[in-house]
């Protein structure tokens, strides 16, 4: 059975096999799988170009009726990701990007308005403010997959958070200042920052991108997630 739907690549998986490799797809219609490629591995393949996770793809698969695996066995580039020469910042989020998403998707499970979220705000990468795109990508992937929530609320006490607000550093938590003391809490943040994460999980990009804040502020929450994926 054949199967068309649009596709990012996180990247090739290493096989003892010459001939066959396999590839970690981010699919709109089935979510994370891996499927066996034939050749495109290859430096002299045209399509492993496509495969380097620049691109948005329309991928055909191939599954056996009785097998749960799947066969890439054809692609096409629907639009690049980002332009490498105007915009040479956003390689390493880029990258990022696709090492969350391969960390953190579970396989098998349809995630199609994460997909869709993350193509918008790669789409708008050479338009926006890299750190307000990385900040609102960042977010989204964290929001859909269950890792942390909106609050304006001490995590601990549910009182309302007072102008310093203090976060642990390996887990997803926003701490008054009492209840930071408790949890041994090294990070701090201004109230400001925190709450221009949080506004990342409600808001559509557009909205978002709106959003007035310092370019100092942006770079500090953009150091805030920073320091939370490296421990998921």
């Amino acid at each position: 059975m054949h199967y068309t739907t649009k596709a990012l690549s996180l990247g090739f998986v290493d096989s003892a096999k010459g001939k066959e490799s396999y590839v970690i797809l981010f699919t709109e219609e089935f979510g994370r799988i891996i499927a066996r490629t034939s050749g495109m591995q290859k430096l002299h393949s045209k399509k492993r170009l496509y495969l380097q996770g620049n691109y948005l793809l329309e991928v055909v698969l191939y599954q056996k009726k009785s097998g749960n695996f799947y066969m890439l066995s054809e692609l096409t580039p629907l639009s690049i990701l980002l332009d490498y020469v105007a915009l040479p910042e956003g390689v390493y989020d880029l990258q990022l990007y696709m090492m969350l998403l391969k960390k953190l998707l579970p396989d098998g499970d349809p995630e199609p308005q994460l997909f869709l979220s993350v193509v918008s705000s790669l789409s708008c990468m050479q338009s926006s403010s890299v750190d307000a795109v990385y900040v609102w990508t960042v977010v989204q992937i964290l929001k859909y997959l269950g890792y942390g929530a909106y609050t304006n609320t001490c995590m601990h006490c549910q009182k309302p958070f007072d102008e310093v607000i203090y976060t642990c550093t390996h887990s997803w938590l926003y701490l008054c200042t009492s209840c930071a003391q408790e949890e041994h809490a090294m990070s701090m943040v201004s109230k400001n920052i925190v709450k221009y994460i949080m506004v990342a999980f409600t808001m559509d990009f557009q909205s978002f991108s709106c959003v007035v804040m310092q370019k100092e502020d942006c770079q500090s929450a953009r150091m805030v997630l920073e320091q939370y994926i490296q421990t998921v």
